[in-house]
């Protein structure tokens, strides 16, 4: 399915949607390819092109004629198929796979080509392209809506879930505003359309979907570009499934997916670019309160401009515990991170008197750490966000880890004789294609802090 173009509603529309850079066609269909701000310290515009995918198709890409000397298609494991014809890049591809294109060697103004899984639409009241007030464009409890192609503006900025509900975005349906779920459950927001806030300012702080007090919530499909805060914002909430969104984000707090006080979490399939954390898994903070329960990230690719794809433990209260947490099958693209406190593609920090325990990544790919470290194991306290350190990390695990080698060495050590690392185990570290025999290889530095760290 072509996406379609989006034109402006009005004169005065602030959104530039279209990306000038790029031409991609799909089996000589001319593409839709629009922009996407990344990279919070030094932001660009790069380019994103979805389509649905229903069968093998050739791609081809050009940037206004400009000759192509050489291409990276990553992540580099789907091992894509493509030629050079001078200014044009041939690719095929055979499957859903969602690539970064990068030519020449920039990961700045790089082309996002999603082929994706042709979007279920369910039936339901359809909504066309327009201006809606909130009372509207709001499902009734059990109700389905259907956000038809072209552009959405909710007047109030927020469009509230209503139990039992779907909204549905469809291909093409851009959204200007934020979904939020208060207090509902069996809530369903899917589709294969984008929710855009890259109009808002930075300190409006409106996410993408916030789902609080609420349980029994899928979210799926859609496209999260440039919210001035979190793309997904989980508190108190249990039982939640995330499966399939895209997420870009070129904002100082704009996260990918956070969750506070929450239990049994599921994200999977994902797709996010953010300038902050990509995945924050936190305990008490702010109205939520307690700690966070079994939560897992799996068969996801991360790329973290700023900041860490993978982070835990730095928000919360005295006593509180963030434990049974699995991260598998991830491919990290990108860490880069100047300030050694932010370090950390897998970075556990608890502070807060928080316990972190019983933790496991798993078959993790790290293609580049441009600055940083690839584990950053601590008890800390922050000036900036903890009163006090964490209280104790334990049972802690690492398997199958394939990394580049960082620049900075990895961190493992406590705060404290009493805020102390306890039980990390490594197994199968590669670091530049060669196992790591020791901790000493695999770049590992252990403090006095921390106890019964091994590697085999």
């Amino acid at each position: 399915m072509k996406i379609p173009r989006l034109e402006p509603l009005r004169p005065w529309d602030r959104l530039d949607f279209e990306n000038q850079s790029y031409t991609v066609t799909v089996n000589g269909e001319k593409q839709f390819v629009r922009n996407v701000r990344v990279d919070m310290h030094d932001r660009h515009i790069a380019a994103l092109c979805l389509f649905e995918f229903d069968g093998p198709c050739e791609v081809r890409i050009s940037r206004k004629g400009i000759p192509i000397n050489f291409v990276d298609i990553r992540p580099l494991a789907e091992n894509i198929e493509y030629k050079i014809e001078g200014s044009e890049l041939v690719l095929w591809l055979d499957r859903p796979v969602r690539l970064s294109v990068e030519i020449d060697g920039n990961r700045f103004t790089n082309l996002h080509l999603f082929a994706e899984k042709p979007a279920e639409i369910p039936e339901g009241r359809r909504i066309g392209a327009g201006v809606h007030r909130v009372e509207d464009a709001t499902p009734a409890a059990g109700e389905t809506v259907v956000f038809m192609p072209g552009l959405h503006y909710i007047e109030e900025v927020i469009l509230p879930a209503s139990e039992g509900s779907t909204i549905c975005l469809a291909p093409g349906a851009v959204l200007v505003g934020g979904i939020v779920c208060d207090r509902v459950s069996g809530v369903r927001i899917c589709g294969g359309g984008v929710i855009d806030l890259h109009s808002f300012e930075r300190y409006s702080t409106f996410r993408g979907v916030r789902i609080t007090d609420s349980s029994d919530i899928t979210v799926e499909g859609i496209t999260v570009v440039n919210p001035p805060h979190y793309s997904v914002y989980l508190g108190s909430s249990e039982n939640i499934h995330i499966d399939g969104i895209k997420c870009f984000s070129s904002e100082g707090w704009s996260d990918g997916i956070d969750m506070m006080a929450c239990k049994n979490v599921l994200c999977e399939n994902l797709f996010m670019r953010n300038s902050d954390d990509c995945i924050a898994v936190y305990a008490s903070r702010w109205k939520h309160l307690g700690g966070t329960k079994n939560v897992a990230v799996r068969n996801s690719v991360l790329w973290a401009d700023v900041a860490h794809p993978m982070t835990m433990g730095g928000h919360g209260v005295e006593g509180d515990v963030i434990e049974d947490v699995v991260f598998e099958n991830i491919t990290v693209l990108n860490h880069h991170e100047p300030q050694k406190y932010y370090m950390g593609v897998m970075a556990i920090n608890a502070g807060d008197g928080v316990a972190v325990r019983n933790v496991k990544y798993k078959n993790i790919t790290v293609e580049c750490i441009e600055k940083g470290r690839l584990f950053d194991i601590r008890t800390v306290k922050n000036d900036c966000y903890n009163k006090i350190p964490g209280k104790r990390i334990e049972n802690i695990s690492f398997e199958n880890i394939s990394s580049c080698r960082a620049g900075e060495p990895s961190v493992i050590n406590g705060f404290s004789r009493e805020c102390t690392v306890e039980g990390v185990t490594f197994s199968n570290i590669r670091i530049d294609g060669k196992r790591a025999a020791t901790l000493g290889e695999a770049d590992i530095t252990v403090g006095d802090f921390a106890h019964s760290i091994s590697l085999d």
